[in-house]
């Protein structure tokens, strides 16, 4: 089955969908009239894979998962992960590919850029290369994993200038200390919203339940107004994709939460540890765009949200 995690189609604009789709031209989106300091500084991380699956996660954030083909390049915005200024940790995980035992020749290579969002063009800076596999002065692999069933390695890096105020989940409560079987029906019935939303094909009511999501993504990629509509045009995109079919939900005792960010993210995953939210393309059922959301609650009184 190819399928790949799409949990930025939202956030980075790095998904696919099936389809062409209706004109965008009258639709509203959230605006911010605040006053914005293109001078502040945007992260990206590139990934280029060969021969393996691999997850990404970014201060304990899923940011990445790939399930698809040998190998290939993707680069993606960070701030929405990081949020602050100071150290933050990328972990990788690899993983053979779909019939194999092992990883044989696999390799992952992550390359961390920064540019002030007002000056790419002539301030991009790659600042940071890291590796999968390590090098002797000789040229020669000194952690050989060809036969390992799984490979994990991590890296930090120093995030700086950016933009201060919006702290996402930062500050929100810890959901993974909470009754267990409430949340996951609270939970339940968020993602029911959601998936009724998806089913009518209401942008409106979409825009409004993701409010506070992009009120963050707007505010630390400090965007223009082009970046609005390109945003504005993916989300169109993903939820009028024509020749695309939105899966019905699993039942709420065929799923299992999924804690993050240290328990203060919770996302829902079925049985076969997928979102439970997926697009089909009508051609062929083996094609689909897995879809997570990502909720926080800002306080003890407050209810869950969208938050990634």
């Amino acid at each position: 089955m190819k399928s790949f995690l799409s949990i930025f189609f939202l956030c980075m604009c790095c998904t696919y969908c099936i389809g062409q789709t209706k004109n965008s031209n009258d639709m509203t989106y959230y605006k911010n009239n605040e006053p914005r300091d293109y001078s502040k500084m945007i992260y990206s991380l590139s990934v280029n894979s060969m021969d393996c699956e691999f997850v990404v996660k970014v201060d304990d954030v899923l940011a990445f998962k790939w399930e698809q083909d040998s190998g290939g390049s993707i680069t993606f915005k960070l701030n929405q992960l990081i949020l602050n200024n100071g150290e933050h940790t990328v972990e990788v995980e690899m993983y053979p590919l779909y019939g194999k035992h092992t990883l044989g020749d696999a390799q992952v290579i992550l390359t961390f850029h920064r540019y002030p969002k007002n000056d790419m063009a002539n301030s991009y800076d790659s600042f940071k290369t890291v590796k999968s596999y390590i090098l002797d002065e000789a040229g020669e692999v000194v952690n050989d994993i060809s036969n390992m069933k799984k490979y994990s390695f991590s890296t930090t890096f120093q995030a700086t200038g950016l933009p201060i105020g919006n702290m996402g989940w930062k500050n929100s409560v810890t959901l993974q200390s909470e009754d267990k079987a409430k949340l996951h029906k609270e939970l339940y019935n968020e993602y029911r919203k959601i998936h009724t939303i998806l089913k009518n094909k209401d942008l409106d009511a979409f825009l409004e339940l993701t409010r506070a999501r992009e009120e963050l993504i707007d505010f630390i990629n400090c965007f223009r107004d082009i970046d609005r509509k390109a945003r504005l045009n993916g989300i169109n995109n993903m939820i009028n994709a024509k020749g695309a079919i939105l899966n019905e939900l699993p039942e709420i005792h065929d799923t299992h939460m999924l804690f993050e960010a240290n328990g203060k993210l919770v996302t829902l995953l079925d049985n076969n540890n997928c979102a439970i939210i997926q697009f089909v393309s009508e051609q062929n059922n083996s094609m689909r765009n897995q879809i997570l959301f990502k909720f926080h609650r800002k306080d003890n009184n407050a209810m869950l949200e969208v938050i990634n």
